[in-house]
């Protein structure tokens, strides 16, 4: 159980240990104590309910009471807060995914739906001038989560239809990557380009035979979105890539995939994709995890520590004498089966 008193030594823990001075510590628990009064009083006594919206509200109605940085401290302790208990296990996801005051406080850039996605795709017209184009490249975008500079930047070559791969050249992390592409966007790509295509001629054309440019890609997305019907206010062509990433995760893609196909250099940030799913995810684990539900009553600390203390001794003695004991595990040579 993530109770606040437990949480609270995790994280002042924690601080000692990355050599935050007394005063930021001292700082940091008290910003944390109008939040833990605010989510108690809504009735959650376990951090592991705790959802970004109750973050979110808490921060907007602490804004008639707080200062805007008195706000952004406050904020800043509890994002700290969820990471200690994250890195130590005690949840088992962030709640405080896309949250700072340089973003704002509302919801991630909007995404499509697996239906808005394809009913997108499927409304770009391709007898429409430049629909060809627009078609491959949108297609493109959804197949393997491109940013609009990576896919301004591409030239023919660096699509390989036999392999059904596409290189992505001097990405946001100044790296290389290569990116599968799905059926459905290839066929598109040999739908738009022509045949003898010179390989160095950048990948997608404007109007004036140039590199379309990020800018311009889009307003064209802009433009199909409202064509199809699915514009939000908050739709941006990089919402295609949060989509490419949000719906790949949400059929049990593993994480370390994801973060390779969109090139981050960290899994952290990829873990954002993850928050939409976090209240199905919780509910389900809650359900049905065998020292969850509420057959499960809490280990004491100090039987955790002898367990162990034992578990080590077990090491040693293995490591010493490499030899198989009935009950305890399969062990020949030094290696385990």
């Amino acid at each position: 159980m993530a109770s606040f008193r437990a949480a609270q030594v995790l994280y002042e823990r924690a601080c000692r240990a990355r050599g935050y001075k007394e005063s930021t510590i001292n700082t940091a628990m008290a910003n944390l104590k109008p939040f833990f009064s605010f989510i108690r009083d809504r009735g959650i006594a376990d951090l592991r309910d705790v959802r970004r919206s109750h973050i979110v509200s808490f921060l907007e109605a602490s804004e008639a009471t707080h200062a805007k940085n008195t706000r952004r401290g406050m904020l800043i302790s509890i994002r700290r807060l969820f990471r200690v208990l994250y890195e130590q296990k005690k949840i088992i996801m962030l709640p405080t995914g896309h949250l700072s005051f340089k973003a704002g406080l509302a919801a991630p850039k909007e995404i499509l739906s697996e239906d808005g996605m394809n009913i997108f795709l499927s409304s770009i017209d391709i007898r429409a001038r430049q629909g060809l184009r627009d078609k491959a490249l949108f297609e493109l975008f959804y197949s393997s989560g491109l940013r609009s500079r990576e896919a301004s930047r591409l030239l023919v070559k660096d699509l390989n239809p036999k392999t059904a791969q596409v290189y992505i050249r001097s990405s946001k992390n100044y790296q290389d990557r290569l990116v599968p592409i799905t059926n459905l966007a290839l066929r598109a790509m040999e739908a738009y380009l022509p045949s003898g295509t010179h390989p160095d001629r950048p990948l997608f054309l404007s109007d004036h035979g140039a590199a379309l440019r990020p800018q311009s890609i889009n307003r064209r997305f802009l433009k199909w979105a409202r064509h199809s019907g699915v514009y939000h206010k908050r739709l941006t062509v990089h919402s295609i890539r949060h989509s490419c990433a949000r719906h790949l995760l949400a059929r049990g893609a593993h994480l370390r995939f994801v973060q390779e196909l969109l090139g981050h250099k960290s899994v952290q940030s990829t873990e954002l994709y993850t928050t939409e799913n976090d209240e199905n995810l919780r509910r389900i684990y809650k359900q049905y995890h065998p020292r969850e539900n509420s057959l499960h009553v809490d280990v004491e600390e100090d039987y955790m520590r002898e367990v162990g203390r034992l578990a080590s001794e077990l090491k040693y003695y293995l490591s010493r004498h490499g030899a198989w004991h009935p009950g305890i595990m399969s062990f020949s040579g030094g290696r385990e089966y």
